[in-house]
């Protein structure tokens, strides 16, 4: 009568194994959190590290009422020219953050509601 709880037991094992194999990319791992994972603790710290970057660039764009450099962002962040450029693009959505090249060439990016926020605030300027 019960034959067939140790082949559903030992399918369900190996569907486990699988499972833990494909979704941490290697057999291990049993008795441990999945935070305790070097991948997973690493997507997390990028994510925090994004986070801090995106919200230092807005309080950047902020003290610089809404328009700002490249320079700016490597000089206020520490991040290099190439780290900087890449957050920065990962932000432009043409709503929020929007990118301009003035006539000589120089490309600012700019915040359009931090600006009107300093529009509205000077309106006699």
């Amino acid at each position: 009568m019960f034959f067939w709880i140790v082949p559903l037991m030992l399918i369900g094992l190996f569907i486990r194994i699988i499972f833990r194999r494909t979704r941490f990319g290697r057999f291990g791992g049993y008795g441990l959190e999945e935070d305790s994972f070097p991948g997973r603790i690493e997507t997390r710290e990028k994510k925090q590290d994004e986070e801090t970057t995106e919200s230092r660039i807005f309080k950047l764009a902020d003290r610089l009422k809404g328009r700002i450099t490249l320079s700016d962002i490597v000089l206020e962040t520490g991040l290099g020219m190439k780290s900087a450029e890449q957050a920065i693009e990962e932000m432009l959505d043409n709503l929020r953050v929007t990118m301009e090249v003035d006539d000589s060439g120089m490309v600012f990016y700019e915040f359009p509601e931090i600006m009107a926020r300093y529009d509205r605030e000077q309106p006699g300027t």
